[in-house]
């Protein structure tokens, strides 16, 4: 099945300034081509990410923030079963720890 991404909203950011995005599938970043993609409160980032995945089971996307000093955290998954083709369907941030304040809703497709 391919599972495609179609955009990414932030309804509250981690970091005050914003934050520093990228996303992560079975171990790989997948999204964006540079080191990370720069968003704020209330803003929403159109996506073009294509990914193969298994038919009927759960896939977990992960989401992190880039840390030019520090390790990058690791902010929490997007889980969606893969059971049906259409959407588009939206997926919650599951945050990893009550440490982070972020919010965040992935919208996405299956073929």
């Amino acid at each position: 099945m391919k599972l495609h991404l179609t955009q990414i909203k932030c309804n509250v950011n981690d970091e005050s300034d914003g934050d520093e995005i990228y996303l992560r599938y079975n171990g790989r970043k997948i999204w964006p081509s540079g080191l990370f993609k720069g968003i704020k409160t209330n803003e929403v980032i159109q996506l073009d990410v294509n990914v193969d995945v298994p038919d009927d089971e759960f896939v977990t996307i992960e989401l992190w923030e880039y840390d030019l000093l520090s390790g990058n955290d690791y902010l929490g998954t997007f889980e969606m079963k893969m059971n049906e083709r259409g959407g588009p369907f939206i997926s919650s941030l599951k945050l990893k720890n009550t440490e982070y304040m972020a919010s965040y809703l992935l919208t996405w497709e299956t073929a």
